[in-house]
């Protein structure tokens, strides 16, 4: 209501340079307030601010970009009426010259746009371009919506310094010496804490580093715990195996993180938090390393002797579950969920491995 009032009231000015400029003055407070809110350091992007949350932004409305595209529409809207005087208006002074510069006005960060999807489209490849936000560049961001659901709704289960610390790993912006490195010289931004010659980025500290290994064994095992709760509740649910041994005479000991006897057939399920997809890897690169891992003869027929159930007449399907330390799920992900009919945890899923790896960063900044 407060941006609705002034917006309205500078839209009847003769001057549009001015009213853009009064935009701009708003844009830059409503940024500098929430940075405040959610303690973003000031060289966050620009597109972090604007881009939709499925494609990783805050998903605030831009005014000078969303502003002039309202008022070109409004007039572009005077032509497709049926009267034929509405018609010929839009293509005498002074209308026509409005709009002309309403088009003019119609550019994100130098990139023209004519539609509110291509807007959004632009302000996501801006987004994707930079160095926080190139790893949550991946196909049909918009599935993924409803899996960062938690931190774009009021009611939101999450503690104020969860919240604002789960953005700060969904937008990277968290302060580490790699980051804190960028635009000047520094000697310090390799890891202190015995990872020899590792950058001490976000990535490393949730990824990789030993001092917080205990904690990534606990973020993966909550995801498990998450998946395992919901097929319990299945009633196409027979029976569920966490862990189980598989040992194949002549072979190594394999252990999956879960199997489901449904009455469909056997689903092998092997859950990992990543690192950025599509960044150093191929989207389907975590996939197919589950499925070369468990999907071998000897080893679906362990399973199935340990179900109790016939060799040859239960399909038997091996599955990856992927999401990156940012929650950030792969396409094969949002596809296993949407076939075995877990959708609705995704949200607490995506939310509790952000948690986790905001709990592994403060864990690290505590260690000496």
């Amino acid at each position: 209501k407060f941006n609705q009032a002034r917006v309205n009231g500078w839209s009847n000015y003769d001057s549009l340079k001015g009213h853009k400029k009064h935009l701009v003055q708003m844009d830059k407070l409503i940024r500098e307030q929430v940075r405040k809110w959610l303690k973003l350091p000031s060289d966050t992007s620009i597109p972090a601010f604007y881009a939709d949350v499925a494609s990783g932004g805050l998903g605030l409305l831009c005014l000078e970009a969303r502003v002039p595209l309202l008022k070109k529409g409004r007039l572009e809207r005077l032509r497709s009426s049926g009267d034929p005087l509405l018609q010929e208006l839009v293509n005498q002074e002074p209308v026509k010259g409005r709009l002309d510069r309403m088009t003019k006005f119609c550019k994100f960060q130098g990139v023209p746009y004519n539609t509110k999807e291509e807007l959004r489209d632009t302000i996501r490849s801006a987004l994707h371009l930079t160095c926080d936000g190139k790893g949550l560049n991946i196909p049909r961001p918009q599935e993924s919506k409803m899996s960062v659901r938690l931190l774009n709704t009021q009611s939101t289960p999450l503690s104020p310094k969860q919240y604002i610390g789960a953005w700060g790993v969904r937008l990277n912006t968290l302060s580490t010496p790699a980051r804190n490195a960028r635009g000047r010289t520094a000697d310090n931004i390799l890891c202190d804490k015995g990872c020899s010659g590792k950058v001490a980025s976000l990535s490393h500290i949730s990824q990789t580093c030993a001092v917080t290994h205990g904690l990534r064994v606990k973020r993966h095992d909550r995801v498990v715990k998450a998946i395992v709760k919901s097929l319990s509740k299945k009633e196409s649910t027979q029976r569920v195996l966490v862990e189980p041994q598989l040992r194949p005479p002549g072979l190594p000991m394999l252990k999956p993180d879960i199997v489901v006897l449904t009455s469909d057939g056997i689903e092998i399920i092997d859950a990992q938090v990543r690192a950025d997809m599509g960044v150093n890897r191929d989207l389907d690169q975590d996939q197919k390393v589950k499925v070369d891992k468990y999907n071998r003869q000897a080893y679906t027929d362990e399973v199935k002797r340990l179900l109790g159930v016939s060799t040859e007449s239960v399909a038997c399907n091996v599955n990856a579950f992927t999401l990156t330390w940012r929650g950030q799920y792969a396409p094969h992900s949002l596809a296993l969920a949407k076939r075995l009919k877990f959708r609705s945890i995704l949200q607490y899923i995506a939310a509790d491995v952000m948690v986790d790896t905001w709990a592994q960063y403060v864990f690290w900044n505590k260690c000496s």
